[in-house]
């Protein structure tokens, strides 16, 4: 018999199309393909209905605030959309209130037989209050700072986080260091207890066939990028992803280089701004800059480059990665990766062996890591590449849709 999930979380893309990231689509139809029923719950995506998945995949929407295309904390992100504009802040009890309404019918409808909550607010709480209400299982995924954040709400942060976590029938973390914050609520004593219900558990990817990845330095020499030597950032245009500093070290660099330059590629809420700091820096001829790309396009940019690029920091708001998807897809299609201590990187990448790290926020260190990269050997380049591409092998959603069925849902 079919086990019933019901998949909560406050976005979920319409299509393979759209411009939020991808993992949670690509993580239910993973977990479709063993015996479940799963119903996602979101918020509406700009008053799109979203195309049809699987047989056995339904998708309900909620709307918290009108018009729908105003609903910044999904559109944007929670933490994204209040740095943006202190008004969005308004839409936070909006947000908890009409996804309690539509989470309570939702389960008197659905009647499933786990709840399962992505990041921890407003899901996580919500659903720890009507899992005990309705005495359903509640298992639970933690992103990155999406717990820890928690410790800045004074009196009640700490209390709220431990009777939600301690009554969970498993959980999970996307890297070590987002679970070492979930431990810091607790004892030694306590966490003792409870730990065996927590695993580190990533999110998935799609690796590529072997057969399809073309060594970068020769996709190059036959491509309109041909004698340059190619950065490449992918990913949402947000303050953590530390854009400005990639963009301080593309300076440095490409003075000293001028065939160096950058594909950055990406929207987001801090699109603005990032155009101000190129015209700033004086870089409008050295970086490309396509925008939203689609499944396809990533994969044409990650076999035309030479490098790929993630420069994270800890943002002002407290947002932060946790094991960024983009880089586990960047070393799958053995792309040599450049990436910063702190960014959940380091659980993946051992420096100059299958990659590079570099210390957060410098963009000198940044440049560093750059010129050893491009100034490797053709045999160094192409055993990182290898040992990049085996990592990433270890995180292909077969293996990680397996790992999270049978830690969850057994």
């Amino acid at each position: 018999m079919a086990i019933k999930i019901l998949f909560v979380s406050s976005f979920f893309p319409t299509a393979p199309n759209d411009d939020l990231p991808l993992f949670l689509l690509e993580q239910v139809n993973a977990l479709a393909e063993y015996d479940t029923e799963i119903t996602v719950l979101a918020a509406t995506r700009m008053g799109r209905p979203g195309a049809p998945l699987a047989p056995n995949i339904t998708v309900r929407r909620f709307n918290y605030f009108w018009p729908t295309n105003k609903q910044n904390l999904t559109n944007l992100g929670i933490l994204p959309a209040i740095s943006k504009s202190k008004w969005n802040i308004l839409q936070v009890p909006l947000m908890f209130y009409y996804e309690y309404r539509a989470l309570a019918k939702a389960i008197g409808e659905v009647k499933p037989d786990y709840i399962y909550s992505h990041w921890f607010l407003p899901q996580g709480l919500l659903c720890h209050i009507q899992a005990k209400q309705n005495d359903i299982p509640h298992v639970f995924t933690s992103h990155s700072y999406d717990v820890e954040i928690c410790k800045k709400l004074p009196f009640f942060g700490r209390k709220m986080v431990r009777a939600a976590l301690s009554s969970v029938k498993a959980a999970s973390a996307v890297s070590q260091r987002t679970l070492d914050g979930i431990s810091s609520f607790y004892s030694g004593d306590e966490w003792a207890d409870i730990k065996h219900k927590f695993q580190v558990i990533p999110m998935g990817i799609h690796l590529p066939d072997i057969e399809d990845i073309v060594q970068p330095r020769e996709v190059i020499e036959t491509s309109a990028l041909s004698g340059k030597k190619v950065l490449l950032f992918m990913g949402r245009f947000v303050e953590k992803k530390g854009i400005h500093t990639l963009l301080k070290a593309l300076k440095i660099i490409s003075e000293k280089d001028p065939a160096v330059i950058l594909i950055l590629a990406g929207v987001g809420p801090i699109a603005t701004k990032i155009d101000q700091w190129i015209l700033d820096l004086d870089l409008k001829s050295k970086v490309i800059q396509p925008g939203f790309v689609t499944q396809k396009e990533k994969a044409y940019y990650l076999r035309n480059s030479h490098l790929y690029i993630l420069p994270s920091i800890s943002g002002n708001n407290g947002d932060r990665e946790g094991l960024p998807v983009s880089l586990l897809e960047a070393m799958s299609y053995q792309k040599i990766c450049i990436a910063s201590v702190g960014s959940g990187a380091e659980e993946v990448i051992n420096d100059n062996v299958n990659g590079y790290l570099c210390e957060a926020g410098h963009e000198t260190s940044l440049v560093q890591k750059i010129e050893l990269a491009l100034g490797s050997s053709r045999e160094e380049t192409l055993n990182m590449a290898r040992l990049a591409r085996a990592k990433a092998e270890q995180y292909s959603w077969n293996y990680i849709a397996r790992k999270q069925y049978w830690h969850f849902f057994n």
